[in-house]
């Protein structure tokens, strides 16, 4: 076992503290419904579509506990992701994924030829 260098100890007592960060790319901010705690933590929910960019690949976000960071972000067609990708959304059919993005987007609704951006995550593991 090799010992810990100075340098090392200094870097591991500033992640600690929060100064620096432990992941490649910078801490976003994501926000999830409850009902997607299950989904996310067994990782089937593994896509989140927003009407805006949240991160780019790399970043990384905290959620339910767990650490998880983008690995893909991409522009598709609402329609596209719920009837084809309701399942990564953490959806059981699309018909649920169309009523949620509805009450979450009163004004817009469900408009299945809008353009989304579409970021996929993975549960990020730590580096030792």
């Amino acid at each position: 076992m090799s010992k810990l260098t100075e340098e090392a100890f200094q870097k591991y007592l500033a992640q600690a503290r929060g100064q620096i960060p432990k992941y490649k790319g910078k801490r976003v901010y994501i926000n999830f419904l409850k009902i997607f705690e299950v989904p996310m933590c067994d990782g089937t929910k593994t896509w989140t579509t927003r009407t805006r960019y949240m991160g780019q690949v790399g970043d990384w976000f905290k959620y339910f506990g767990k650490t998880f960071e983008i690995v893909e972000r991409k522009r598709m067609l609402l329609g596209e992701v719920v009837e084809e990708h309701y399942i990564e959304e953490g959806f059981s059919n699309p018909d649920n994924m169309k009523r949620v993005w509805a009450m979450l987007h009163p004004i817009i609704g469900y408009d299945p030829e809008r353009k989304v951006f579409v970021h996929t995550f993975r549960e990020k593991i730590e580096e030792e």
